[in-house]
């Protein structure tokens, strides 16, 4: 025989309460002068933020072959690479 009352209370979301409280609470903090929708970089700090960004070395293959290098050092057995499987057709 199934209980009539499940053991644990249903967790709901917010209450009507809590969400008006929460909006409220984000006006009131909320800056007025603030631009809204997504924040659009001058080219100058889009160059600044990518001047800070290092630069890999060398060519794709020439990083793939330091990374298989330096994971085959630590673990001979490790297999860098994915398996290929000879059963699949093209």
């Amino acid at each position: 025989m199934q209980p009539t009352e499940s053991r644990r209370p249903i967790r709901r979301g917010l209450t009507e309460d809590q969400l008006t409280e929460g909006r409220r609470r984000a006006l009131l903090s909320a800056d007025p002068d603030r631009p809204r929708g997504p924040r659009v970089f001058t080219d100058a700090e889009r160059q600044a933020l990518f001047a800070r960004t290092p630069k890999p070395e060398g060519t794709f293959e020439e990083r793939r072959e330091r990374r298989r290098r330096a994971i085959e050092s630590i673990d001979p057995d490790f297999w860098v690479e994915p398996p290929v499987f000879f059963n699949m057709r093209p």
